[in-house]
């Protein structure tokens, strides 16, 4: 058995592992690979998946106090609970924050969308995108 600083400071560690870890996970993994699961979206990215694997570890700590079954020695429900359950509260919160993930391209991190023209629109759209507000609504039709 440790002693209550050691038991402490295990649980205070495997706190700031599991609160790291989506920010590591999104600057780096999320960075190189994209959405490794294409299908879930901003859910299918590394740091996402990572989260969803904190959550799964919070929850056998959860069914191992309720049931007795799993995880059973206190001090590893304690760890599992104080990593899982920042790991998937800070994925979820920055992937619902993401606009949008592609396979192909890697998602920009923390990066807001800046406002501009894409290159894709007809000229019209172009030109009517580059109004001001009240310029378009010198133009609009009533």
């Amino acid at each position: 058995m440790a002693g209550f600083e050691q038991e402490l400071m295990i649980e205070v560690g495997a706190l700031a592992v599991g609160a790291a870890q989506p920010y590591v996970l999104r600057q780096y993994a999320d960075t190189k690979f994209g959405a490794v699961i294409p299908q879930l979206g901003v859910y299918g990215t590394p740091s996402a998946i990572g989260g969803l694997v904190g959550g799964v570890v919070a929850a056998a700590a959860i069914v191992g106090m309720m049931t007795g079954k799993g995880l059973r020695d206190p001090m590893h429900q304690k760890v599992a609970l104080a990593y899982g359950v920042p790991a998937l509260v800070g994925s979820l919160i920055m992937a619902s924050l993401t606009q949008t993930v592609s396979a192909a391209s890697p998602q920009a991190v923390f990066r807001p969308q800046t406002g501009g023209v894409p290159a894709a629109m007809s000229p019209a759209a172009r030109n009517y995108a580059s109004l001001s507000q009240a310029q378009r609504l010198q133009q609009s039709v009533l």
